[in-house]
């Protein structure tokens, strides 16, 4: 039986299943149950995702190694080539093994070209330009572009064995995956690979996924690491005990911060891991303080936040397994500080002492709820569409057993003049005048603006840790520090207006979703009110609730329309991957034009240089991110309100089409003789009442 279930099956299977079986004697419900259907199977599978985040060395494999309680990923030792590694648990007639997928040729020239661009070098044919790259040295370069550099003379150096093999997919031996991990030149051709094992913890659909470090030097590693916040069911962030709280672990911390305000989610687990590092319980507890005080600054204060040894928890699990081990007898003393004459704790004390197992416990438990939460939400909105559509059959069919022939030639009238309005206001959105689009372009000027205030007021801070004493204290060339100093500014600058773009986006897909509804409601109102008045008979007037009936017919025709009646109608992904896809890479220059005023280090801090730089760096820097990010967010706001006039324009136009093309007939018209009407009248009935009992009970709790 699954960990996660309470019961042989849940409460929500159990109805889908009845559901699904009812159904089946619908013929006019057949779009239904495919949809019930394709629920079924997906809850089902009870899969659900743990997506781990954090920076190069920050040991998220090891923490994956210790909550499998195997040495499964091997640690690579490598920043610059990270992949998605996912593991899978086996399920049934699945066996245990491991896939490689290589990148394809577009997303392998990307990540070539961007080191190259940011090696100021020339482009071309990628077998021609990394050829050249194999020629390059890291000495040549400032310590910052280095990484650069050893991922290009990398792949220059695999080129002839991976070149003929991008963009496949193939089954490798653990010796085999433990190569591609590992040899940087064959590592950073790999996109992804998939691992299933029998470990007992992933029977039941949990899955895991090792993302690239979220310092990484590659933008599209960036892109993945978004798209995995949004799709995961939780999100472990590691951070090393030494080195706890970069950049980059900031940077990608607030962005988090966001997507969770937003989506109005808490699936973050914090963890400190290597805990056991500490020579005291004051060291750890300082550092566990200054975690906490850094989450409470980004807004994560209630974050759950778990100290770790996964070394030590991964060792004890070995332990168990091969007592004997002089590999981790030796790794144990080694993280505890023990001599050899010293005895080593007990297995279950060592497992308990590393953090991991509670870990892992709270985090399937947080899972297990999680699970319910989704399949209760998911099930009831499923089935309370259902249930509107069966009171609108019923009533339709109603209707169609007392109406006349005139009436129904009225209610075909009623249809025609329904779709000419469908029409009018579809022309009116493609024009680009609907009263949504100003009010919502009113009010992301506004976001626009705070987040250039944001940008302003973060420049002097980050300015001053671009520009700070200790890079210049031991400084033999001040041409270089400097260069570097502002390199490093407007790269940081850069992930700045990147994060207010992505956040601009999250905003602009829920205030677009939120006005769309709303929008909808009234379309859907107004031709119910039309309906209503042109009838005059209360018994005809269904108004409201046929109209969506309507729409949401499966002979409508457009199934892409029917989806968008009950769906969002903005692809939250588009718009966060047009967000990121076009990340800034801000210039040097008006940085540098200010380097006159930096004469040697003493007058520069103490003299007050360094702040004439600054201020100068903010009057000329300023407009230049203003510009970037008021550019940047156009760009969304442009691709959005386009993708909103299109899809809303379909939806009218289907709606129109529907009401237009027969939907009378189909509703009211030639569904058979009385008999075959009062059978089917009979069975929506059926459903009908068995649909306002579950979703009674379902009120009282699943």
């Amino acid at each position: 039986m699954s960990s996660f279930q309470t019961g042989e099956r849940s409460q929500s299977l159990v109805w889908l299943e009845e559901a699904e079986r009812r159904l089946t004697d619908l013929v006019e419900a057949e779009a239904w149950r495919r949809e019930v259907t394709s629920l079924r199977l997906r809850l089902s599978a009870d899969e659900r995702w743990v997506a781990v985040f954090g920076a190069f060395s920050a040991g998220k494999s090891s923490l994956i190694n210790a909550l499998l309680g195997e040495p499964l990923l091997e640690v690579s030792p490598h920043p610059t080539t990270a992949t998605v590694t996912r593991v899978l648990g086996v399920r049934d007639g699945e066996s245990a093994g491991a896939l490689v997928r290589t990148k394809q040729v577009k997303a392998m020239a990307e990540d070539v070209f961007q080191a190259l661009g940011r090696l100021r070098r020339p482009t071309g044919p990628l077998a021609d330009v990394l050829a050249l790259a194999g020629t390059l040295r890291p000495v040549d370069f400032p310590t910052y572009l280095r990484p650069q550099v050893s991922f290009l003379q990398s792949a220059a150096a695999g080129w002839l064995t991976m070149s003929t093999r991008l963009g496949q997919t193939w089954s490798v031996t653990g010796e085999e995956l433990a190569q591609m991990t590992v040899n940087e030149n064959l590592a950073c051709y790999v996109d992804q690979v998939d691992i299933r094992t029998s470990n007992a913890w992933l029977a039941d659909g949990l899955n895991l996924v090792d993302t690239p470090g979220v310092d990484s030097i590659h933008r599209r590693h960036t892109e993945l690491a978004f798209e995995h916040v949004h799709r995961a069911d939780a999100v472990i962030f590691v951070l090393y005990f030494t080195h706890a709280f970069s950049r980059a672990d900031k940077d990608f911390l607030n962005q988090l911060a966001d997507i969770q305000n937003i989506a109005g989610t808490d699936k973050l687990f914090v963890v400190l891991n290597a805990v056991d590092l500490a020579v005291s319980a004051e060291e750890r507890q300082t550092v566990r303080d200054r975690v906490q005080k850094e989450l409470d600054d980004l807004g994560l204060g209630q974050s759950r936040v778990y100290e770790v040894s996964s070394q030590l928890a991964l060792a004890a699990a070995q332990m168990q397994l091969r007592p004997e081990n002089r590999h981790f007898m030796d790794l144990i003393r080694l993280r505890l500080g023990l001599s050899s004459a010293q005895p080593l704790p007990a297995v279950a004390d060592l497992a308990q002492q590393s953090g991991v197992p509670q870990l892992r416990e709270e985090l399937t438990a947080w899972l297990r709820t999680q699970r319910h939460t989704l399949h209760e939400q998911t099930t009831r909105r499923l089935l309370t569409e259902l249930a509107a559509e069966s009171v609108t059959w019923v009533q339709h069919l109603q209707i169609q057993a007392l109406a006349s022939v005139a009436e129904q030639e009225e209610q075909a009238r009623v249809r025609r003049l329904l779709a000419e309005t469908a029409d009018t206001a579809r022309q009116h959105l493609v024009a680009g005048k609907s009263q949504v689009e100003h009010t919502l372009r009113e009010n992301w000027e506004e976001l626009v603006f705070h987040a250039g205030e944001r940008l302003r007021m973060n420049l002097p801070g980050l300015f001053r840790e671009s520009f700070q004493p200790g890079r210049f204290l031991h400084s033999i060339t001040a041409r270089q520090d400097l260069q570097e100093a502002a390199n490093e500014l407007a790269a940081t600058l850069s992930r700045q207006v990147d994060r207010e773009v992505r956040t601009f986006a999250l905003r602009v897909d829920k205030a677009t979703a939120e006005e769309l509804t709303q929008l909808r409601q009234q379309w859907v109102g107004r031709l119910g009110e039309v309906h209503a008045l042109l009838h005059q008979n209360p018994s005809l007037a269904v108004g409201v609730q046929e109209v969506g009936a309507v729409m949401s017919h499966p002979n409508m025709g457009d199934s892409a329309a029917r989806d968008l009646t009950r769906e969002t109608f903005v692809d939250e992904m588009d718009v966060t991957r047009l967000a990121v896809s076009g990340q800034a890479d801000l210039p040097t220059g008006p940085i540098l034009a200010h380097v006159r005023l930096f004469r040697n280090a003493q007058t520069f801090f103490e003299g007050g240089g360094q702040q004439a730089m600054q201020q100068a760096v903010e009057q000329d820097m300023l407009p230049v991110l203003l510009t970037e990010l008021g550019r940047r967010c156009d760009q969304v706001v442009e691709y959005t309100l386009a993708r909103l006039r299109r899809q809303a324009a379909d939806l009218l136009e289907g709606m129109a089409a529907a009401l237009m093309d027969g939907a009378g007939e189909s509703f009211l018209g030639t569904l058979g003789d009385r008999n075959g009407i009062q059978e089917r009248l009979l069975r929506w009935q059926a459903m009908s009442r068995w649909l306002q009992e579950v979703l009674s009970r379902s009120r009282e709790g699943f």
